[in-house]
């Protein structure tokens, strides 16, 4: 997927694999590895857009997994 034009050179990596161009909403399911990707992403677009960024889970998150929320993302 070809990013547009004001996205280009800024969201590369995991967000461009994703094909996640802000403003998003973005959910993950499956059988594992969720937690750790959704931190990966939020770590990458918080270095973009610091303040923008959320992160959520309706399961329990253990204070490990916590601290993995990267400054700029609450």
């Amino acid at each position: 997927m070809a990013l547009p034009g004001r996205c280009r050179g800024v969201f590369e990596g995991l967000a461009a694999a994703l094909g996640v161009i802000p403003p998003a909403l973005v959910a993950f399911v499956g059988g594992g590895g969720k937690t750790t990707l959704m931190m990966a992403l939020a770590r990458e677009l918080a270095q973009v857009a610091p303040g923008r960024v959320s992160v959520t889970t309706p399961t329990r998150m253990f204070a490990a997994q916590l601290a993995l929320v990267p400054a700029g993302a609450t």
